[in-house]
């Protein structure tokens, strides 16, 4: 038994049943060089409150001028425009899902990083709270609470939404189908070149260098990180609510934090930091 499991009995428990559950996902057929020719590219899938607008500085560094797309915008019209510069483009970086490469018509390498559950969906509603350009900001003013916005499903990010980007899954209704969450953990095997934590950023981008050959180690800018949002006390009753709306983010997280242990761990990436 890994020595991480054995200091964390409920991984050990989860870890047995993502294992049945990769067992069990759907196997995609890989893109081969058949489909086309073209060298894939790197697909940065951005989730919200992951420390990616941290990242995002390091992927212009390494990927600079018209060599990275950046989608912040879903219209068919932006995404129209872009096709002109995809040829020439190494890397693709935004508040994108899963199978963005098919709607670009490229290959693609994906490349994201994670959050604990809790936490993300704790700061992502503190930043609603706070930004006055933010979807929720007025209802947030006008007295709607974290545990209202989770059991309303008025929004699909308080929901499991790791999984939702990952597996490529659409619509915005409340989502807790394991086969969702199978899709996801299908794409990590298949057709991710890495996946980061948050809690781990600094062996996160050494092990990201690593994975996609940088030519340099990158000092870790702090963008828009807060990873023990203070602003708002959360209780109990809310916590318990988190938890259960996010149960397959927290399974995801589970199987991709020892995981992740292991790759730092074999690489001896353990004591990283960004130089």
């Amino acid at each position: 038994m890994h020595p991480f499991s054995r200091r964390f009995p409920i991984i050990q428990h989860l870890n047995a049943r993502l294992r049945a559950l990769v067992r069990k996902a759907p196997r995609r057929r890989p893109t081969s060089a058949a489909d086309t020719p073209a060298t894939p590219k790197i697909i940065f899938l951005h989730i919200p409150k992951t420390a990616g607008t941290s990242v995002r500085q390091i992927v212009k560094k390494e990927y600079p001028g018209r060599q990275c797309l950046f989608i912040y915008s879903h219209s068919p019209e932006f995404l129209a425009s872009l096709q002109p510069r995809i040829p020439e483009a190494r890397a693709v970086y935004g508040h994108v899902s899963f199978g963005i490469h098919e709607i670009l018509g490229v290959q693609g390498r994906y490349v994201t990083f994670l959050r604990d559950p809790v936490r993300r969906v704790i700061s992502f509603f503190n930043h609603q709270a706070r930004k006055r350009d933010s979807e929720f900001y007025r209802r947030i003013r006008k007295g709607l609470t974290l545990r209202e916005m989770l059991r309303s499903g008025i929004c699909h990010q308080v929901n499991n939404h790791m999984v939702r980007i990952i597996s490529g899954h659409e619509g915005t209704d409340p989502v807790d189908d394991e086969a969702v969450l199978r899709r996801a953990l299908s794409n990590i095997e298949q057709q991710f070149a890495m996946v980061g934590l948050v809690e781990r950023l600094p062996a996160s981008v050494a092990l990201l260098g690593e994975r996609l050959g940088f030519r340099r180690r990158h000092r870790i800018p702090r963008r828009n990180v807060n990873l023990r949002p203070r602003s708002r006390r959360v209780d109990d009753a809310t916590l318990a609510d988190i938890r259960a709306y996010n149960r397959l983010d927290r399974m995801l997280y589970a199987y991709v934090q020892q995981r992740f242990e292991e790759e730092v761990r074999s690489l001896g990436l353990e004591q990283a930091h960004a130089g």
